[in-house]
């Protein structure tokens, strides 16, 4: 369990990963979107026009980044800690409050953890 004080001492290290995590989980989400326009044969969505015409490169790129993904949120379990949004960066630490269960908050860009 983490006080607030020990989740915002782990922070440089969350962000570092949480910011690694963001960025992966945004770019394989990108090769997935390329990857199914090619399958259903239409013009691939905006955000996925930039990644290599070659679907072999798109698929390795993917493939890579999910490993990425997987093992950024191992580091995140390692420490207690649970990514609750790949999008934005919202990872919850397992807290005590006033005697009950409850999680700590906190998103990428926040300075300190400040939401239970």
């Amino acid at each position: 369990l983490y006080t607030v004080a020990q989740a915002d001492r782990a922070l440089p290290y969350v962000r570092r990963v949480v910011a690694d995590l963001v960025r992966d989980h945004g770019e394989w989400r990108r090769c997935l979107a390329a990857l199914d326009a090619e399958r259903r044969g239409v013009r691939r969505p905006d955000e996925a026009a930039a990644l290599p015409e070659d679907l072999n490169v798109v698929r390795r790129m993917a493939a890579r980044l999910s490993a990425d993904v997987q093992a950024a949120l191992g580091e995140l379990a390692a420490l207690g800690v649970e990514c609750k949004g790949l999008d934005v960066g919202l990872v919850d630490f397992p807290a005590e409050v006033d005697g009950a269960p409850a999680f700590l908050c906190w998103q990428l860009g926040e300075p300190r953890v400040a939401w239970w």
